[in-house]
């Protein structure tokens, strides 16, 4: 797909994962997370004929309770399974929380970006061992997009980072993501009126 159709799609990913927990949204803040999917990747994302993405395969998920005295919700716990999607809290087996699912969903944008896995190199039993160091994935080589200089792939991998960043605190929620990526396409197809009345 075009770099455009491929910043649609991520922020469809996006969006898919903020309206699963937009029952529990308020004023841009997670209020309650009642549900982590805990199996993004791009095999549970379905392509609609308009072009949309979809969130599909809910058999792994975590219903999730309120926490009293944390006043929060609740953490899980996971044994380690799948090392190019998931999070450094699950390859060290920590308590989860909804944060696993925007680790994820910087794996779901490295794909969708680059075409390929995260450590796409490496057999996903050794993938722990760099989500433990947290060593971020290589871009492949002969892949010069990071110096394209385009702002929607400097957009991009700024937000990989973001949300595969070690510490689940660190990970900007969905909804962000979300309107970042809104921002890109705005700006986008705002350059390409000011192009055509130009012409």
């Amino acid at each position: 797909p075009t770099l455009k159709r491929r910043v649609q799609y991520a922020r469809d990913a996006a969006l898919a994962i903020a309206a699963m927990r937009s029952i529990d949204w308020r004023g841009g803040e997670s209020f309650n997370v009642t549900l982590v999917h805990h199996d993004i990747k791009p095999d549970n994302l379905i392509v609609l004929p308009d072009g949309g993405l979809r969130l599909n395969d809910f058999n792994d998920a975590e219903l999730i309770h309120y926490n009293i005295t944390s006043s929060g919700p609740c953490r899980f716990r996971r044994k380690k399974h799948n090392g190019n999607y998931q999070s450094p809290e699950e390859a060290w087996e920590l308590p989860l929380s909804h944060a696993v699912d925007l680790h994820t969903l910087g794996g779901v944008l490295y794909f969708i970006l680059l075409g390929k896995r995260p450590y796409f190199d490496l057999e996903p039993e050794f993938t722990f061992a760099y989500l433990s160091k947290q060593v971020f994935p290589l871009l492949p080589i002969g892949f010069n997009i990071e110096k394209s200089g385009h702002p929607a792939v400097t957009t991009m991998l700024q937000l990989i980072r973001k949300l595969r960043s070690a510490h689940p605190a660190e990970r900007p929620e969905a909804s962000l993501v979300v309107q970042e990526l809104d921002s890109v396409l705005e700006e986008w197809q705002a350059k390409l009126s000011r192009n055509a009345r130009e012409r």
